[in-house]
């Protein structure tokens, strides 16, 4: 066939997404012969596409003109690194940010498409991505104490001693 799959990688859902002509197509389902199916992420379009098992091949297209126009480039290309720094930010939490997007963007072969307000906003990604497994800080003294206390900490009030 004329058309070749662009990219493989994962979602931020952990599904497997491939790109062909800046269109993204998701995973659906495996077949019985163990080809996989994959329909575009797009509702309201009705493209599959069957892929073998290694991801390599298209074998079969149905439906295929798109209703929707392509994704930018730059979009699928920030949406790859985004979930990649997320995943494996959230998987090494103490090692810095910076190291961990710049790591991706060389992996992914992108160092000289990324601009410079997609970068800032996967760093931001990264950070609420981390901020989500931390627990809040309590806001009131006296859920502070508690929670103290139930660890066994010492802890009075300073009214006491009145």
């Amino acid at each position: 066939m004329d058309i070749q799959i662009e990219n493989v990688f994962q979602t931020k859902r952990c599904n497997t997404c491939i790109t062909v002509d800046n269109f993204k197509l998701s995973k659906c389902n495996i077949l019985m012969n163990s080809n996989i199916r994959f329909r575009c992420t797009n509702r309201s379009c009705n493209v599959t596409i069957i892929v073998n098992d290694k991801l390599n091949e298209i074998i079969e297209t149905k439906n295929v003109p798109h209703n929707h126009p392509p994704l930018e480039d730059n979009s699928i290309k920030s949406n790859i690194i985004r979930t990649a720094v997320k995943r494996k930010g959230t998987e090494d939490l103490h090692t810095k940010p910076n190291k961990i997007i710049l790591k991706e963007i060389r992996q992914s072969g992108f160092d000289t498409d990324i601009e410079y307000s997609s970068l800032r906003l996967v760093r931001k990604s990264l950070y609420c991505a981390r901020k989500k497994l931390f627990p809040t800080l309590p806001q009131i003294l006296e859920d502070i104490i508690d929670i103290l206390s139930a660890e066994g900490d010492n802890i009075t009030k300073f009214n006491e001693f009145k």
